[in-house]
């Protein structure tokens, strides 16, 4: 046995398509009648099927390293499934140290994905950390480690620590949450690492809030010197819109620290994409968030129907990364107003209003819909993904093969 051959029969996936393929075009030469058969030999049959067989097993051996290029290995899904059942385990059962947790998460995951975004090819995606959940999980961190500080209580004073507090609970349940549902990137890909930091900045948040809001005496008994949550066990002290005596723009709130929190990312994102961001993936090879999202799909039909531009022009903008500014200003304007209204005044209101229930039958239905998308992707991967590119390949040998009967015709 070569070394190729053992390699392709280390993958369970090429070893059922390889024997599939060899067995189907032994039975179809079998199965012609004695004319069909004189007209050609066994050995030019056998020939054909060689030639045709080794291209597929070539394009199953591609399909195989550009997945292991991606992380699809047996380690690195034990990993992150381990990873996600201990995640679960110390939320229910020590939930006084779940912030630990947390930031050991974000910690490693951070910085997984900063060397995964640093090499990725054919543009660097560092500066997909500017994007808006990625600052709100630095900020948290931060927030984390203000709170925690042995000399906090002389650093920040009490209504400082509060101000925090609401903002970092209403962006973890609001605006950064909802991404976690409606993000189709957010699912539980125990093999690829960029997914499972995806997974991590955009659950883990609300998972905290939800402990240290409904559970802060878990919280302060693990380590009293560190947490000053005395504020939280007084609904008052955190209330969502305010009590409406200074208004909306001078109450502190839930709402009014989220609004001021994601305006004050919305403005300076803005300006920077507009100054220099924009530019980046065509003159620098550097990629954007705005531009992942738009390419394609996106561009083409807010073009034709919004812009009625053409599809063509569309395609080559995408090809090009270069974008009119018009795209991105109604992609920010639908980032504001989903944040702001769905995120903050919806789902953030709905986990504040209704209590713990609400707040954690959300999470159960953030996971399960994470956990749907997860389960649609390995069920593609078993089931669809190489008869898909295989029907593609053999169809390439067919119109080759219908290439060369044209042209010997024609001759």
């Amino acid at each position: 046995m070569t070394a190729k051959t053992q390699e392709i029969d280390d993958d369970n996936f090429a070893v059922s398509d390889a024997t599939h393929f060899r067995a189907s075009f032994q039975r179809s030469f079998r199965n012609l009648n004695e004319k069909q058969q004189s007209i050609f030999s066994f050995e030019t049959f056998q020939k054909h099927l060689k030639e045709d067989l080794m291209g597929i097993l070539d394009e199953i051996e591609d399909i195989q390293q550009s997945y292991a290029s991606k992380g699809m290995r047996e380690w690195n899904f034990t990993f992150g499934l381990m990873n996600s059942l201990l995640i679960f385990y110390i939320f229910g059962a020590y939930p006084g140290h779940f912030w630990i947790l947390y930031l050991l998460q974000s910690s490693c995951w951070l910085s997984f994905k900063f060397i995964s975004m640093w090499r990725a090819k054919p543009l660097c995606e560092i500066f997909y950390y500017f994007d808006f959940c990625w600052v709100m999980n630095f900020l948290m961190v931060s927030f984390l480690i203000v709170n925690n500080l042995p000399a906090s209580r002389d650093l920040f004073s009490p209504e400082l620590r509060r101000e925090l507090f609401l903002t970092a609970y209403g962006i973890a349940v609001g605006p950064v949450f909802m991404a976690c549902m409606a993000l189709p990137f957010v699912a539980f890909l125990f093999h690829d690492v960029n997914t499972m930091a995806n997974l991590t900045i955009h659950l883990l948040p609300s998972m905290l809030m939800y402990i240290l809001k409904y559970q802060p005496e878990t919280v302060k008994e693990a380590y009293p010197d560190l947490f000053n949550l005395e504020y939280v066990t007084d609904s008052t002290a955190i209330p969502f819109f305010g009590d409406n005596n200074g208004g909306f723009l001078h109450d502190s709130s839930v709402a009014r620290n989220t609004v001021f929190a994601y305006l004050g990312w919305f403005i300076l994102y803005t300006i920077w994409m507009c100054t220099i961001g924009m530019r980046l993936p065509s003159k620098y090879k550097y990629d954007t968030v705005f531009h992942s999202l738009w390419r394609g799909f996106p561009c083409e039909q807010v073009g034709k129907r919004v812009w009625n531009r053409s599809v063509e022009t569309s395609r080559q903008q995408s090809d090009t990364n270069q974008f009119e500014l018009r795209d991105f200003l109604l992609y920010m304007s639908g980032h504001l107003i989903a944040c702001l209204t769905i995120g903050t005044l919806g789902l953030a209101q709905l986990c504040y209003s209704g209590g713990a229930r609400a707040h954690f039958g959300c999470l159960l239905f953030a996971i399960l819909i994470c956990a749907k998308r997860g389960a649609e992707r390995y069920t593609y991967y078993t089931t669809s993904m190489y008869g898909r590119r295989l029907r593609k390949h053999i169809q390439g040998i067919v119109e080759a093969g219908d290439n060369k009967e044209m042209k010997k015709k024609k001759n």
